[in-house]
């Protein structure tokens, strides 16, 4: 993105992998509001959300002051949020210098100064709702507070750093200060946490660092003005909110030289920070660039003076400096400019003992020798892409993260494929084998054993990957043999880390018997997790202080100790479950489906039924609120749980939470959510109470009868629940007599070796056959051949004698025909 020269027009392109452009020519207008000044550019920012959109924020005088705007666009040019944008201030006083980040759930956070001396954010839905009205503000009267930058913590909340100032321009005193916030706009640490200060920063005051680690905290870097002096100085926050280091550490103890601008990054395994600077002489006569290597102590393990990247030389200076990390080696990336204004780009790449890595030592991006500007990186799949402005235009380029130039290397995406029991013998030896964006495919069969994916951000799949057939994850189990948790996740997966396609069974541990999830954002899909036990909490599955994300579930026959979750605990995480069936877990305390514990959580399309619990502490049959947990139900159903569906604590000591409940089927209505006054629901449009005519729960089946209340009637037409229409619509036998000729699908297909083959008729007594073809044509068997009455019918087909295949199930009645295509899978 970018703004035009003179009237600060705002554009964006969109190029494919092969550098092709995806927009008109000369990019796609976003904004033509006014803007006066050239500063607007560095107002200017874009992030890209995991559905590949891209959002923008800046500032314009549309209204005669500067506010603060954002877009959404999605990839085909469509302006999600509206032409003009969404508006996030409408204070009357000048706004300023916007940031933002996306968070994994695509809703962005959005900072900026507000009157030149307040600190202002807010929470974007990714719909484009502002979460948090009209922002938090950050004041404080006696000092102004500005340049706010935003991250995502590792834990999934937002950590806000800004520069407190007092005294009088050009040498303010300065703070730098952080706060924790979670996604609901609660501040996390006490008070704000101040890595440094006061102390003077150099005018421009938007060059201060923060990245976040993998461990809830994050890195500060930033310059420091002692006398006429300039030093890059680094600081470490924890996730509670603590300076683990004894104080702030300079990154270079060389006093004879100036040092501006610190760049940062993370070392991937060892969490150590990575820095590089520029430096100068004290005359200013020689240009460098030095970098840095902090261990987790503040230890400069590149010597006292760091490590050179561009030694000394009076010939050029290097400007807007930038660093990615790539595994435990870092990436530089930095313009050469010579005296005369004209300059390249030039890169080159550290090892973990900062040395040169690539064998040329510098990789060459431009030689035109032509001025250049405004050169920012982000990084891509493989290596960095490359912006800046040249003799008026926008040019781009990707470099490789081996130091060659071109499209981008897409191949390391996927990964390698490891085949069990063909390869490897067992699931966790391919575990140990594999590397980052690797699969592992699984044949069908039940393998007994306890894996753990160990760090690795690698996809487990059974056949269920290649062919999307439920019968694979039926028929291929991992089997915890009561030795422990089934599957575990511990070691910071990130979202990339799937398991999809099994049955998860078997698992026997004190706490998370199925599947455990310790400080890790994996991915769960497509999954049926039973007869697993927790002694103490979390039978089905245990998140502890994760950020996981559920797909296409059932969570179903597991049981839990008196401390509760018979199907889900969930302590200090946000979970997000969509297509989940939660049905028939048990516990001897509170939470027979699910207990919250500080924890955000949004059901959608989720079956929560038949889960109980019981004892003295027996409390939320469905689900059980404690210590701030909320959450958020959409297009789902809660039914036959006992003693309640939604059970808030009673604790007066902490506020239990909060629901919000839309377009959802809850027994009893609102008046069966006891919240004990320590909890506030909110009831939406669309709820209803009735009865949502599961097919046939108590064999497990909880798809919607085709006359179920909850057909049709979710949000924007959708169904209620996890499941969709599975039976004909549930009525007493010869009350209602069809309306049409129908021949429905069988259920269950695939299927082995029985299916149940459903079919309406409408007129009665008429002859009618209903025949089995193979795929060549051939009849196989005949199930009805005779004249019957109307009405509804269902015949159930054996084909054990038959061989795996498609096959076809033809129904004619007179001169009515139908046809459904079944699957057999042995």
């Amino acid at each position: 993105a970018w703004l035009t020269a003179g009237n600060y027009h705002v554009y964006l392109q969109r190029f494919d992998p092969a550098g092709e452009p995806q927009f008109e020519e000369n990019g796609m207008l976003v904004s033509d509001n006014a803007n006066s000044s050239w500063i607007a550019i560095y107002h200017l920012n874009i992030v890209v959300d995991s559905d590949n959109n891209a959002i923008l924020t800046t500032v314009d005088e549309r209204t005669g002051i500067w506010e603060v705007y954002a877009w959404k666009i999605a990839p085909d040019g469509t302006m999600l949020w509206g032409d003009d944008g969404l508006p996030l201030t409408n204070s009357g006083v000048v706004n300023i210098s916007p940031r933002l980040t996306a968070l994994p759930d695509n809703s962005v956070i959005v900072t900026w100064t507000q009157d030149w001396d307040t600190v202002r954010l807010q929470h974007l839905s990714p719909a484009g709702e502002l979460l948090w009205g009209d922002g938090i503000l950050i004041e404080d009267n006696n000092a102004a507070l500005v340049a706010p930058l935003p991250i995502v913590t590792s834990d999934g909340n937002v950590l806000v750093q800004w520069i407190r100032q007092t005294g009088s321009p050009p040498y303010y005193d300065s703070e730098l200060l952080l706060q924790k916030y979670n996604l609901d706009g609660d501040p996390q640490w006490g008070a704000p946490v101040l890595a440094v200060g006061p102390v003077v920063f150099p005018a421009g005051n938007w060059l201060q660092q923060s990245v976040s680690d993998l461990n809830g905290g994050s890195y500060s870097a930033w310059t420091e003005l002692s006398g006429t002096a300039q030093g890059a100085w680094a600081q470490h926050i924890t996730g509670d909110g603590y300076l683990p280091w004894a104080s702030e550490v300079e990154l270079s103890t060389n006093s004879s030289n100036f040092r501006v601008s610190p760049m940062i990054a993370v070392a991937n395994e060892t969490q150590e920070l990575m820095a590089v600077w520029r430096e100068a002489n004290g005359s200013q006569s020689l240009h460098s660039i030095y970098a840095q290597r902090l261990d987790s102590n503040g230890n400069r393990l590149w010597g006292s003076n760091g490590a050179t990247v561009v030694a000394p030389n009076s010939n050029y200076d290097y400007l807007d400096l930038s660093v990615a990390g790539f595994g435990e080696e870092m990436i530089s990336v930095y313009v050469q400019q010579s005296v005369n204004m004209n300059g390249d780009i030039y890169a080159n790449r550290l090892d973990a003992e900062g040395n040169l890595a690539w064998t040329e030592g510098i990789a060459t991006v431009t030689t035109s020798g032509s001025p250049k500007a405004d050169m920012m990186t982000g990084k891509g799949p493989g290596g960095l892409f490359i912006a800046w402005t040249q003799n008026g235009s926008i040019y781009a380029h990707c470099l490789r993260e081996d130091g060659t130039l071109g499209p981008p290397d897409m191949s390391g995406e996927l990964g390698d494929v490891l085949l069990v029991p063909t390869d490897y013998a067992t699931i966790q030896e391919a575990i140990i084998a594999s590397e980052d964006r690797d699969t592992i495919l699984v044949a069908p069969g039940t393998y007994q054993e306890n894996i753990n994916y160990s760090g690795k951000n690698i996809v487990i799949g059974s056949y269920y990957l290649t062919y999307s057939v439920d019968y694979f994850i039926e028929q291929t189990i991992i089997d915890g043999n009561q030795n422990g948790t089934v599957v575990t996740f511990e070691n910071r997966e990130d979202s990339t880390a799937v398991l999809t396609g099994f049955t998860i069974m078997g698992g026997s541990a004190d706490f998370g018997g199925g599947i455990r999830i310790d400080s890790a954002r994996c991915t769960l899909r497509n999954l049926v997790i039973t007869g697993n036990t927790a002694n103490n909490y979390g039978g089905g599955i245990l998140s502890w202080e994760s950020n996981p994300s559920f797909e296409n579930l059932t969570i179903t026959s597991n049981m839990a100790g008196n401390s509760g979750g018979g199907g889900i605990y969930s302590y200090s995480s946000g979970i997000s479950l969509e297509n989940v069936n939660i049905s028939d877990n048990a516990t001897s305390g509170p939470g027979g489906g699910i207990y919250y514990n500080q924890s955000n959580s949004s059901l959608t399309h989720v079956t929560i039924s038949g889960n109980s619990a019981a004892g003295e502490n027996g409390f939320g049959g469905a689900i059980y609120h404690t210590t701030f947990s909320n959450t958020t139900l959409l297009n789902s159903i809660f039914w036959n749980n006992s003693p309640q569906e939604i059970y808030f604590d009673g604790n007066p000591e902490f506020v239990a939470g909060s629901t919000t409940a839309a377009f959802c089927d809850i027994q009893g209505g609102q008046e069966s959510i006891v919240t004990n006054d320590n909890g506030t629901v909110t009831w939406e449009e669309g709820n209803i109470n009735a009865d949502p005519l599961f097919c046939a729960p108590d064999s497990g089946d909880f798809s919607l009868a085709a006359s179920s209340p909850c057909v049709g009637t979710g949000q924007d037409g959708a169904n209620m629940g996890a499941f969709g229409v599975g039976c004909n619509a549930l009525f007493a036998a010869g009350e209602i007599t069809p309306t049409k000729f129908t021949l429905y699908q069988n259920y269950p297909n695939p299927f082995n070796p029985t299916t149940t083959i459903r079919f309406d008729l409408v007129e009665t007594w008429r002859a009618t056959s209903l025949l089995i073809y193979d795929i060549t044509g051939r009849v196989v068997e005949t199930l009805v051949n005779e004249q019957i009455e109307s009405g509804q019918h269902e015949i159930q087909w054996d084909a054990s004698q038959q061989a795996s295949g498609i096959y076809f199930v033809e129904l004619v009645s007179g001169e009515n025909r139908k046809i459904q295509k079944m699957i057999l899978l042995k």
